[in-house]
């Protein structure tokens, strides 16, 4: 009974994709498959002294600001992205969601007011 057990277990194990067993096989990964990017932009977010400013993008964007229950507070469009820079009060010790939106990419970023 024991070896008609494992004899059974064993080709279980041997038929492939089966109703009784199944196989996994790793996917071949095709160079045609893969894309990769070389240059990527590092994007900063500042406030400090009732100003934004937004280092690292060069193309026409528009921002919003948020607060972290989704309320707009600011929103500014078609601007020069490249070392932005613009007042804004916001309450000091409040969390608040930053949203910039160029050439079809949104990025959000957290702020914390001091």
């Amino acid at each position: 009974m024991y070896l008609k057990t494992l004899y059974l277990y064993t080709l279980l194990l041997i038929i492939p994709n089966s109703k009784f067993g199944t196989t996994t096989t790793t996917p071949k990964i095709n160079q045609k498959n893969i894309s990769l990017s070389t240059k990527q932009e590092i994007v900063t977010v500042f406030y400090i002294s009732g100003e934004i400013l937004i280092k690292g993008l060069t193309s026409i964007g528009d921002v919003y600001i948020y607060s972290i229950i989704g309320n707009s507070i600011f929103e500014l469009k078609k601007q020069n992205l490249s070392n932005l820079k613009f007042n804004v009060n916001l309450k000091p010790n409040n969390l608040y969601i930053v949203r910039i939106e160029s050439n079809n990419i949104i990025r959000t970023f957290k702020i914390v007011a001091n």
